[in-house]
């Protein structure tokens, strides 16, 4: 049955490929080195890759408030709020540029971390799957690691866009296959999940 929350979800799930566009977009862009420089580095251009990364950036924001009043309107009040929390900062990151104390709104996004591991928690039907509980704890670690060594300043120096991008890839799928479960679960038990 398709309900105003579940199709919130799905967009919310159009999270990730907003982000592609700036990931793929850094790869072509000239005295920009996508290892070692962040994709947020791109808006102080001032040129189309610039244009590129705050819209990507705003979309993404737009996406998770969507998942977040989706998952919220599906009774996951906690899910809700740390979805919410990231989605105010990506929105921020895509309107004010890096630099900015309202560049991702006072680090407002680590609230992320908390997202996949309240799913579990109040999601039991799309979480009966072993694997899926598995992957989704070990996306909310990842991702507090990485958030970890951004924050108190150990990321590695060199490779710091290439930890971002992998860091956004493992933070970002998984807003698109926790979509994926809660339809799977409401479509009933000849829907269920390969990750069973």
């Amino acid at each position: 049955m398709d309900t105003l929350g579940r199709r919130l979800i799905y967009v919310g799930a159009l999270a990730p490929l907003a982000m592609a566009a700036p990931v793929i977009a850094s790869f072509f862009a000239s005295d920009y080195d996508w290892v070692s420089q962040h994709m947020s580095e791109l808006q102080l251009r001032g040129d189309a890759f610039s244009v590129i990364v705050h819209v990507s950036a705003l979309l993404a924001g737009v996406a998770l408030l969507s998942f977040a009043l989706g998952v919220l309107l599906k009774g996951g009040p906690f899910t809700a709020f740390s979805a919410m929390a990231f989605g105010i900062g990506m929105v921020t990151n895509g309107v004010f540029p890096m630099g900015s104390p309202l560049h991702g709104f006072y680090g407002i996004a680590m609230f992320s971390v908390l997202t996949p591991a309240l799913f579990v928690g109040e999601f039991a039907e799309a979480s009966r799957s072993k694997s899926f509980r598995a992957y989704s704890y070990l996306t909310a670690v990842v991702s507090l690691a990485y958030l970890w060594m951004l924050v108190v300043g150990i990321e590695p120096a060199g490779t710091s866009g290439l930890t971002q991008r992998l860091g956004t890839l493992v933070g970002f799928v998984w807003y698109a296959v926790a979509a994926r479960r809660i339809a799977k679960a409401e479509d009933g038990p000849e829907c269920r999940s390969s990750f069973q």
